[in-house]
């Protein structure tokens, strides 16, 4: 009987130590996984605040940036798997200026960034590191 008991504490005990190691590794790959989000930058180098600025990675759900001041900018976090090359779409609104909007397409990297600007023709625009998007119909 003493022989059943120790064999079960010893059981017992390798069972415990495993399950931390596997929640212990589970924590660090969940941990990776928040580093897995790039981060992209959207300055506004108008003269005017801009609003409701969204942000659309290869047709996945927008991220918004309620608003971006003047001479300031913006930082937003997007998925890591939705990197590798395709479309983004950014656009928003600039008071009385109206609204503003513009697609881009290419190889995103933790240099990507957006430029919201005011034109010679008065008219705001967004400007890229990326190359602008044309788009073929067929």
């Amino acid at each position: 009987m003493r022989r059943i008991i120790q064999n079960t504490m010893i059981a017992g005990a390798f069972c415990f130590l495993f399950a931390g190691w596997f929640m212990y590794t589970g924590q660090k790959e969940a941990d990776g996984a928040e580093s897995e989000r790039m981060e992209l930058t959207v300055s506004n180098v108008s003269p005017f605040d801009v609003e409701n600025v969204k942000v659309e990675v290869n047709g996945d759900h927008p991220v918004k940036i309620e608003r971006i001041a003047s001479g300031e900018e913006a930082k937003i976090r997007v998925r890591k798997d939705l990197n590798p090359a395709g479309v983004v779409r950014i656009y928003g609104e600039a008071g009385i200026l109206g609204e503003f909007g513009k697609y881009f397409g290419g190889q995103m990297s933790v240099g990507t960034e957006f430029g919201i600007s005011m034109n010679e023709n008065m008219k705001m625009e967004v400007t890229s590191n990326l190359p602008e998007y044309i788009s073929v119909g067929l």
